[in-house]
């Protein structure tokens, strides 16, 4: 018994995969969209950026929080230290998350090759961050210096 329920599986199986290369190989139009791959790899490859670049942008925003705040120039003078100190603390946390993301972003990135339309990013406030240089060549993103504590639009 135990014999025929694997014949009649693996019949199954042949013809499941007959079933899958006769449909695949039937003539269709192309849908490869490979703008996944691309934001994937741009991201692992301009990470270290945003660590290398962590000075500079950290004083950008430490100086756009402070000045768009209205705080008082006692608690500025103060207050700057610690916020730069916690500023660049969060851009190199954000730039290894930034990393990660574009690790991750590899695999759903190699299925979109196979399938209509774009995924969207893993790390979508990236996209929207200001950055020392911020560019799209089409469907890849560059970005250099991002900046992971503000979103604005300077």
């Amino acid at each position: 018994m135990a014999r025929s329920a694997l014949r009649i599986t693996g019949r199954s199986a042949v013809a499941a995969l007959a079933l899958t290369l006769v449909l695949g190989a039937a003539p269709r139009e192309a849908s490869a969209d490979a703008s996944g791959l691309c934001r994937a790899f741009s991201t692992i490859l301009f990470a270290p950026t945003d660590i290398i670049l962590g000075p500079a942008v950290a004083a950008h925003d430490m100086h756009y929080g402070m000045t768009s705040q209205g705080d008082p120039i006692l608690l500025q003078t103060f207050a700057a230290p610690l916020a730069y100190a916690w500023l660049l603390s969060l851009q190199a946390g954000g730039a290894v998350l930034r990393a990660a993301s574009g690790v991750y972003e590899i695999i759903p990135g190699i299925f979109t090759l196979f399938r209509e339309g774009p995924s969207t990013p893993l790390n979508r406030s990236q996209d929207e961050a200001w950055a020392l240089y911020s560019n799209d060549f089409g469907p890849c993103p560059l970005r250099i210096g991002s900046s992971y504590q503000t979103i604005n639009e300077n």
